[in-house]
């Protein structure tokens, strides 16, 4: 003979699982997790998953692994490729970390994020989450790609870098040197048409206190200092050899600019600059 569940059992379920205040579900469901889901079962809640009808919280909850409040809770319904957990909420993919928070928390607020503690992107236990602002989620990335060599002082950047060794850093989704963001970060914002320079020589180099403001002047000055530009042949722009520079110094009497010009299908200016030694000064 089955058992007659009681409108007071009812009520417990309804309440737990249709409204929108928060309720520790952890507890309710490591409590008694086969009682609970044999009562949904028989008041017919597990046949309406799919329906409008059905509340949010119980859909959610019953497509979660929930272990021990310190573990991760693995999301079981549709994920992303890469891991994210998505769930239909009137008729629009909603991302389940939203929809945890807001089943436990209430409503996001303006110009926060969802951080998880754990890094597990399919975790859904609102004991891994916490609010952060874009600049605190940034603060946080940079740290996450600095190494301090203690011998040299320097604060090795680990990401991603460019060509002559600059680190790249996304911030508010434009990508910036990261010694640059080291700068604004810890000194100020950076005036318009300067550089931010290295005292060490050191280019993935993002200690403040191994940097300094400079002119686009001061900064090549301080390349050709060190020894780092790239001259002549070298510099992958390169279009002239060094054979062609002294023909063109040899003969600026010789010929005129205009064939000049022609002869090396290049424009007047760099002719110039090649003869006045602006550009090829090396030789």
């Amino acid at each position: 003979m089955s058992k007659k569940y009681s409108e007071e059992d009812k009520n417990y379920l309804r309440e737990n699982y249709s409204t929108e205040s928060t309720v520790d579900i952890a507890s309710v469901l490591n409590r008694d997790i086969g009682a609970i889901r044999a009562k949904t079962s028989k008041m017919g809640l597990k046949k309406k998953i799919n329906s409008k009808a059905t509340p949010l919280r119980l859909c959610f909850w019953e497509k979660v692994d929930i272990k021990e409040p310190d573990e991760c809770w693995e999301w079981l319904g549709y994920k992303r490729p890469t891991g994210s957990g998505r769930m239909t909420v009137d008729g629009k993919q909603v991302s389940t970390t939203e929809i945890c928070w807001k089943l436990n928390y209430g409503e996001i607020p303006k110009d926060y994020m969802i951080f998880r503690s754990c890094g597990n992107i399919s975790c859904v236990n609102p004991n891994h989450f916490r609010l952060e602002t874009q600049q605190e989620k940034d603060y946080r990335r940079f740290w996450e790609h600095v190494k301090i060599n203690t011998k040299s002082g320097c604060w090795e950047w680990s990401g991603a870098r460019q060509d002559f060794g600059y680190g790249i850093f996304w911030e508010d989704g434009k990508s910036i040197s990261s010694h640059r963001y080291s700068w604004k970060l810890f000194v100020g914002n950076i005036p318009e048409n300067m550089f931010i320079c290295h005292h060490c020589d050191n280019p993935s180099c993002v200690n403040p206190d191994h940097l300094f403001f400079g002119t686009q002047k001061d900064n090549m000055r301080d390349m050709v200092n060190k020894g780092r530009q790239a001259r002549g042949e070298g510099h992958g722009r390169s279009i002239l050899t060094k054979d062609n520079v002294l023909f063109i110094r040899n003969n600026a009497e010789k010929y005129t600019r205009a064939q000049l010009t022609k002869i090396f299908n290049m424009d007047r200016t760099t002719i110039d600059k090649v003869i006045t030694r602006d550009l090829w000064g090396h030789i």
